[in-house]
């Protein structure tokens, strides 16, 4: 595998990157090295995974090993992508209730930085898991379940507690979708109607490039088998169906894309927005992502809607998304209550800028008590991140029993945890 992460900006530093192609191996490599951490499908934008140690890639750990119709969950191996499991389970009848945007990425990664998908009725990925087994910085094999009271810390735990060799998950009957496309809502539509529309299909996304006065793309994901609730404002209906399929940047999509344009089709091939067939590449943006709560969502997109922000954006974004998640009680879940998540994608040679750009973003965001995404740049300080989860110092006391020696340590968790 490659020692860079998923868009090229991050070098891991590893000394050795291992394979281990079972949980004994997994075991044998954290007791015998001092350093140690482990990677997904590297679809992080910060040194989340960087180590002077050895990288653990536990790709080969990625079978589906129960599927239990009665309880209604899936357990998989801790190194299983998204579309892995999906086909899987659709093939059996069965579906997840959520899925990231791109689901050739690991179940264990996404669920581990608190990627969410979209609708507001769905939680984020992580609350899927009702068991999770993992090697802890000792070498020892330790699983957490609901009926834990620190399942909550476990679930969300940015690899700090180890590796995650198992996952539970709860499942549910497969189902069939069918995605809206509709073209230049009127930013004062996607302000004003924000809760209108985002309870009008099972999944909702804006995708906008803030730089003039409507949102270039409203995606609708409707759930075949629930009903839908139209969106009645007048505004709401000046935004016109597309034609064509498209990516979020409105370029033509046929192919990259899950099916638009209504057409009907199973659930793994609607919820995401990039297909499970089309060979991903590597690299090509850049990263953001905040969460604020529902209460603050109008607000938020306001200010992120005036002439200065189009401005201070302009040079260097690609697209923002707009998403809602239902909150959860995960210790490290930044969905604190209902929450609106404000995802930018930014030009691939912006790093310098973004220098400038981030933090004046964040102050922007700073009256409404904006989180970071865990996987995604950001220059919020580790005191204001940490003061943002109430369970924080919990967290940190289950790091230090579960790694007393620091194994699964690197920089970024050093700033995080002290």
């Amino acid at each position: 595998m490659s020692t860079e992460n998923w868009a090229r900006n991050i070098g891991f530093g590893a000394a050795q990157v291992a394979l281990p192609e079972s949980v004994d191996e997994v075991q044998e490599l954290v007791a015998s090295n001092p350093v140690v951490r482990t990677v997904g499908a590297a679809h992080s934008f910060n040194d989340i995974c960087s180590t002077s140690g050895v990288l653990l890639d536990l790709a080969r750990i990625d079978q589906v090993i129960h599927i239990d119709p009665q309880a209604r969950t899936v357990t998989a191996g801790g190194g299983i992508r998204y579309h892995q499991l999906c086909q899987a389970l659709h093939d059996a009848g069965w579906a997840l209730h959520n899925l990231m945007s791109i689901p050739h990425f690991s179940v264990a990664g996404a669920c581990s930085t608190a990627t969410h998908g979209s609708g507001d009725d769905n939680g984020g990925l992580a609350t899927a898991v009702r068991e999770i087994e993992l090697v802890n910085g000792t070498g020892e094999l330790v699983s957490w379940d609901r009926s834990d009271p620190e399942f909550a810390g476990a679930v969300i735990s940015l690899g700090a507690l180890g590796a995650i060799t198992r996952l539970t998950l709860d499942i549910q009957p497969t189902f069939d979708m069918a995605q809206e496309l509709l073209l230049d809502l009127p930013v004062s539509a996607a302000i004003d109607d924000l809760d209108e529309i985002m309870a009008s299909a099972y999944s909702v996304s804006y995708f906008t490039d803030w730089q003039g006065d409507t949102v270039n793309q409203l995606w609708r994901k409707h759930r075949l088998d629930w009903p839908s609730t139209p969106a009645t404002s007048a505004a709401y209906k000046e935004a016109a169906p597309a034609t064509v399929e498209l990516l979020p940047n409105d370029e033509p999509g046929e192919g990259m894309v899950t099916p638009q344009l209504m057409r009907p089709g199973p659930w793994h091939q609607r919820l995401p927005h990039v297909h499970p067939s089309f060979s991903l590449p590597t690299g090509g943006e850049l990263q953001s992502e905040y969460f604020v709560r529902r209460e603050h969502g109008r607000e938020a997109l306001a200010a992120l809607a005036s002439p200065s922000s189009a401005a201070l954006f302009g040079p260097v974004i690609r697209r923002a998304e707009i998403r809602t998640v239902l909150g959860d009680d995960a210790w490290l879940s930044p969905f604190r209550g209902d929450t609106l998540a404000l995802h930018f994608s930014w030009d691939i040679d912006a790093g310098p800028q973004l220098v400038e750009v981030l933090p004046a973003l964040e102050d922007l965001l700073a009256p409404f008590d904006a989180l970071p995404h865990w996987g995604k740049l950001h220059t919020m300080s580790p005191a204001v991140v940490r003061a943002g989860y109430p369970r924080f110092d919990d967290f940190a006391a289950l790091v230090a029993r579960q790694d007393p020696e620091r194994r699964f340590r690197n920089s970024y968790l050093d700033q995080l945890l002290g």
